[in-house]
């Protein structure tokens, strides 16, 4: 992706660019289309992954749940667990 960034809006021909890089130019072609068609996912693939991490948060805090329901539990009630990451 480098080489189609660094070069995208410059005016070298295709062929002084892939052997500036020493790759072949169909090479950088195929790059700077995936680059043009995946654009959109810079923005929308930090949010979902903020979403992924929610939900994997809220999953770990329910299993800390249920373990301290069972230790508290399997001790008589004697002893609470005390959650150290809230």
């Amino acid at each position: 992706m480098y080489v189609v960034q660094s070069d995208r809006f410059r005016s070298k021909a295709l062929n002084e660019i892939a052997a500036k890089y020493d790759v072949h130019p169909s090479q950088i072609t195929l790059w700077k289309n995936e680059s043009v068609k995946n654009a959109g996912s810079v923005f929308t693939a930090p949010r979902q992954l903020t979403r992924e991490i929610e939900q994997l948060n809220a999953k770990i805090e329910n299993r800390l749940r249920i373990i301290g329901e069972s230790l508290s539990q399997a001790e008589g009630g004697k002893n609470k667990l005390v959650y150290p990451y809230r």
